[in-house]
């Protein structure tokens, strides 16, 4: 499993492709510099579902997940076993930027190229990422994330065509691959 990502400048959430939620949600937190008040405890609410929660990083540099909604990305592609597929990321670096970067107050938008094989085949998974720090009325900080999936593809692992090759053999025609090779090389004797 390998995780890249590339940060992307604020900007972009001005642009047409960018989802409307991560838009809407990045505009009602910057107008109350990530305090929660009335308006952005109704939006984060009807979006709970959709959003994935952290609490503040203690012990390493990636948070404690508190939260996955059922309809976010990490929730539809992970699904149950979320805790367990985090738990084998490749570059925790890549993934921890970001965290790091909202847990000093800065939004964070980022494009992430996750790739894990599974069954021998390779899934590859693009979204745009936005980690915001938000915090209660009490000043309790917390991280939200919301992702938008941009392509999600499989294809054949690079090792599998290899496999697949050694599958295709016939085993009536592979006396190695039998274990049966009727003349075993430590029988044959060379002669000049």
């Amino acid at each position: 499993m390998d995780v890249h990502t590339e940060l992307l400048h604020d900007s972009v959430l001005e642009d047409e492709g960018t989802s409307n939620i991560q838009r809407h949600l990045f505009q009602q937190w910057e107008r109350t510099g990530g305090l929660i008040n009335e308006n952005l405890h109704q939006y984060l609410l009807r979006l709970t579902d959709d959003l994935v929660l952290f609490g503040m990083p203690i012990h390493s540099d990636i948070p404690a997940i508190t939260h996955v909604g059922r309809k976010s990305l990490a929730g539809k592609v992970m699904g149950s076993g979320w805790r367990s597929e985090l738990k084998n990321l490749g570059n925790d670096d890549a993934v921890a930027a970001a965290y790091r970067r909202a847990c000093q107050g800065e939004p964070t938008l980022e494009q992430v190229k996750f790739t894990t094989t599974r069954h021998g085949k390779l899934f590859v998974l693009e979204y745009k990422r936005l980690v915001l720090m938000i915090r209660t009325p009490k000043g309790f900080p917390f991280l939200a994330t919301f992702s938008t999936q941009e392509r999600l593809g499989c294809e054949p692992h690079p090792l599998a065509s290899l496999q697949n090759r050694v599958e295709g053999l016939r085993p009536s025609n592979s006396h190695v691959l039998l274990g049966s090779d009727a003349e075993p090389i430590a029988r044959h004797s060379l002669s000049a």
